[in-house]
């Protein structure tokens, strides 16, 4: 039995028992085709297709041009038993019961999308989009028709997201969550502001423990909802961001609150004690105090139970501390802290890391070169070979030892504090090429060459009529692992021509006149360094 496959999705195309005849069929008779597949009822009066088609022209013409485009469908396609797809009549055209025949319209028409469970059925579905609705087509004076196109081209589209989330909810659910992701990817290409689709997204990096990555996505989203559509993101998904916000809050405060150290038996007692009165001020760091303000600021960002458990944790602390004091001989701090310190002393839970407002407790050990008391100068900018927003090729090794001087400035796109400084650091960067330096800028969202990140941060520093170099590299390298280190933003450093970082990082805007006035006094250093 002979079988007739009709695709409209893309350009049209005809096959008749395998055998490719499309090019037997005009435009216009595939548009008759179409108008009548397209009907509930596969009929349709020769009047109407005439005003769709050929409504310009006079009536004779118009009934000849029809005439010969059915004369052209019904030798092209006929069954070997004779039967023609349209029976016409003086009236009407309509389509043939007793032919055999597949259309991708009609199969996404009548399919009832919500009752299908089956993945290997919707991804058949799917795959039918293979275009847009009668792609390519050239149909001249056929107004009528091509109101019709974009009307049917909308109402596909709609039927394609349904069977991309339905696709979506799917393999969620099934823990297919590659799949999904790949399914996600191509359907926000298609409504990018469908804030479902980031839901189960964002679901599925916090399973992963991919942090990082869902802030970034968050903070991406956010953004493209706020600039396109002025709106914010819904309750539900701000709360649902609150999860990986506050997992990296956890992580952190564990390392604080759950400290394990090793003990070293040639070190006084308190050793942990005399090391961070070292570190901190001499005595002037009162942990439980600090960390009882801290959590307060963050109160709402926790439960309950978790508010208490924390409270409880730091009571704790301030009864070890309390006992450490006891122990400790005060004429010794000073005396006990140099012991410490040229020993090298490691602790099982994490560094110490301190930042212009506070501290906290990074998750790697704490080696010697975390302890030694030296210029940071002496500290190597992690090298890196990546890319600029352009595309170009950049290597650490030629920029720094191509300057006299390179301040490095790390930002994100919808930091407001890192927006703001933009104008100034460009006006930096100009001052510098004349002396001999340059400035580049690092946007956290943009590594690993995140195409939406790129285009976001190029938006956003055109705006700002920043003009410096911006680069990106692998969040995998030495480079991408320092800009994970980055809590605050944003941070400026400054590099000298061996690579080497100047001084202390500038943490906050340069708006400041107190922080404009430190990165310019680190860079009148590297610069006086550099000669001679």
């Amino acid at each position: 039995m002979s079988m007739l496959y009709i695709t409209f999705m893309g350009e049209p195309r005809f096959l008749l028992d395998g055998a490719d005849v499309s090019d037997q069929i005009s435009s216009k008779a595939a548009a008759i085709i179409a108008l009548v597949l397209m009907r509930e009822t596969r009929q349709m009066r020769r009047s109407d297709i005439i005003s769709y088609l050929w409504s310009e022209s006079s009536d004779d013409a118009a009934k000849y041009n029809l005439r010969f485009n059915l004369w052209q469908i019904k030798k092209a396609l006929v069954q070997a038993d004779g039967e023609s797809l349209l029976l016409v009549s003086k009236d009407d055209i309509k389509v043939n019961p007793n032919f055999s025949f597949l259309c991708d319209i009609s199969e996404i028409e009548q399919a009832a999308l919500e009752d299908i469970n089956s993945i290997a059925e919707l991804k058949h579905l799917l795959s039918l989009f293979r275009g847009d609705f009668f792609e390519n087509c050239s149909l001249h004076n056929c107004d009528g028709f091509l109101e019709h196109i974009i009307l049917r081209r909308y109402y596909l589209e709609n039927r394609k997201l349904v069977v991309y989330r339905r696709l979506i909810h799917l393999t969620y659910e099934n823990k297919l969550y590659d799949d999904c992701l790949q399914l996600l990817s191509a359907c926000e290409e298609i409504d990018p502001y469908n804030e479902d689709i980031a839901q189960i997204r964002l679901e599925i990096l916090l399973q992963r423990n991919a942090r990082r990555e869902a802030a970034q996505y968050y903070q991406m989203f956010y953004s493209r909802l706020l600039r396109d559509v002025g709106v914010e993101p819904s309750v539900k998904l701000q709360e649902l961001s609150k999860q990986f916000h506050l997992q990296k809050t956890r992580d952190v405060e564990e390392n604080v609150l759950h400290l394990e150290v090793c003990t070293i038996p040639s070190l006084p007692g308190g050793w942990m004690s005399q090391v961070l009165r070292a570190l901190y001020g001499c005595g002037q760091v009162n942990w439980a105090d600090y960390l009882t303000a801290q959590l307060e600021l963050k109160k709402e960002k926790f439960t309950e139970d978790e508010y208490k458990l924390l409270q409880q944790d730091i009571e704790t602390i301030r009864r070890l501390d309390e006992e450490m004091e006891r122990l400790m001989p005060k004429d010794d701090v000073t005396a006990g802290s140099d012991v410490a310190l040229e020993s090298g002393v490691v602790t099982a839970g994490g560094g110490i890391v301190m930042g212009g407002e506070g501290m906290m407790m990074t998750d790697g050990g704490m080696d010697d070169k975390d302890m030694r008391v030296e210029d940071d100068s002496s500290e190597k900018f992690p090298a890196f070979e990546g890319k600029d927003l352009d595309g170009n090729t950049v290597k650490s090794s030629d920029l720094f030892s191509g300057n006299a001087v390179t301040v490095v400035n790390f930002w994100f796109t919808t930091c407001g504090p890192c927006v703001g400084e933009l104008g100034d650091l460009d006006a930096l960067n100009k001052d510098l090429s004349g002396k001999g330096g340059a400035l580049i800028g690092i946007n956290a969202f943009t590594l690993d060459g995140n195409e939406a990140a790129i285009s976001d941060a190029k938006d956003v520093l055109t705006q700002s009529g920043a003009t410096y170099q911006n680069v990106y590299f692998d969040s995998g390298s030495e480079a991408g692992k320092f800009v994970e280190s980055i809590y605050a933003y944003p941070t400026t450093y400054v590099v000298n021509r061996s690579g080497r970082i100047v001084g202390d990082p500038i943490v906050g805007a340069i708006t400041s006149k107190a922080q404009a006035d430190a990165l310019q006094a680190q860079i009148d250093k590297a610069l006086a360094a550099d000669m001679g």
